[in-house]
């Protein structure tokens, strides 16, 4: 199995009995299936088990999957292939630039959990 496609999931975050303002959290998934039919199965069988309740901080925290909204394959996996491109049209483009220009000079670097 030498496929590789990303996966778009979204959860919703609920906090305490949910009477905030909705929060939604978007996850980009790597996922290595023979087709398309294959990452909607492992895509969702993930999200349904990563659905999740935190009660350690003042109010419960729940992630509830929402839905698996895109799959995009890889079709080539080379040095520099773009794999995400977003555009936007904010509102207030100087505060688009200055949230930008606001985060530290140097990339954030993720570990893996």
């Amino acid at each position: 199995m030498e496929n590789w496609f990303i996966a778009k999931l979204v959860y919703q975050i609920v906090c305490g009995e949910g009477k905030h303002r909705p929060q939604f959290e978007e996850q980009w998934r790597l996922i290595n299936a023979n087709d398309a039919a294959e990452v909607v199965a492992k895509a969702e069988s993930m999200a349904q088990s990563e659905t999740v309740s935190d009660a350690a901080g003042l109010l419960p925290v729940h992630w509830q999957f929402v839905s698996l909204v895109e799959i995009i394959p890889l079709n080539k996996m080379s040095d520099g292939a773009e794999l995400l491109a977003i555009t936007r049209e904010p509102y207030d483009h100087h505060g688009y630039l200055s949230n930008i220009f606001d985060k530290p000079t140097t990339p954030m670097i993720f570990s893996q959990g």
